[in-house]
């Protein structure tokens, strides 16, 4: 067992730094797609600057919050897709039957597939949580500390929700044509404040939809440094990831090959 988790650690060291460096090969478009989604987050995040230049607070929540839960929302999504960009191209992967290529490997092809791109615009997103944790949130050193931890969590939940999004083709042959949409509703719902909803909304988005646990709920652990709910989103990040595990070995049970390891060789 151990000796699996090992060569699976290994394999996955191996996977990240060769993705990369084939991101890093134009290294000017790489410093582009990171810049100009910094840049769109800055512009988006003033839109909450303008708001609260003339209201002092949203449902309780003050400036230092929004900059916290769209800071930690960007920092999650960036390093989800920075280091995991392939989660993405899924969807698309399973109808043009590409998984062929995946599937002779010796360790499980889920992983393959999800380390096999980087997306340039997740360093941006990284980038961003720090500048507005640091600029409106005032954090010591310890609470930023937490919140890094805290956005690795939020960025599992991200990832196991674009996974099972994207597993959608293997169970709908439109299914396809959801999966964008579908995870761009996904980002929205996580970087909008949730304190003003009911509480029938806020139990569909820790369960159903885990938009919560993204943003929110972080959010509210290191507002009131509950250790507690910080427990409860780890437990969430290993609970989601485990069921998108399961969804794809399910949808892969489904698959039809391509026939890609012809075209390989």
């Amino acid at each position: 067992m151990w000796n699996e988790i090992k060569g699976t650690l290994h394999y996955i060291c191996i996977l990240i730094p060769a993705a990369l460096k084939a991101a890093l090969q134009n290294k000017a478009a790489f410093c582009s797609l990171s810049f100009f989604m910094f840049f769109q987050n800055m512009i988006m995040f003033m839109i909450w600057v303008i708001y609260f230049a003339n209201f002092s607070s949203l449902h309780g929540w003050k400036l230092s919050d929004l900059a916290t839960l769209y800071g930690l929302a960007a920092f999650s999504f960036g390093l989800a897709f920075l280091l995991c960009g392939g989660a993405l191209d899924l969807g698309r992967s399973v109808v043009d039957g590409e998984l062929d290529i995946y599937l002779g490997r010796p360790r499980h092809p889920l992983i393959g597939l999800l380390f096999r791109e980087s997306r340039a615009s997740g360093l941006g997103d990284i980038v961003t949580g720090p500048i507005l944790w640091i600029g409106f949130g005032h954090y010591t050193p310890l609470e930023l500390g937490v919140l890094l931890i805290l956005g690795v969590f939020s960025a599992l939940i991200i990832l196991a929700t674009a996974l099972v999004i994207n597993c959608l083709p293997f169970f709908a042959a439109q299914g396809s044509r959801m999966t964008d949409q579908l995870l761009e509703s996904f980002i929205i719902i996580s970087c909008y404040p949730h304190n003003g909803f009911g509480m029938v909304v806020k139990i569909v988005l820790l369960t159903v939809i885990p938009a919560g646990f993204v943003a929110y709920l972080p959010i509210e652990a290191i507002r009131n440094f509950n250790i507690l709910q910080m427990v409860l989103l780890g437990c969430a990040a290993i609970f989601y990831m485990s069921l998108a595990v399961i969804i794809f070995n399910q949808g892969l049970q489904r698959y039809t090959s391509g026939n890609k390891m012809l075209e390989v060789k």
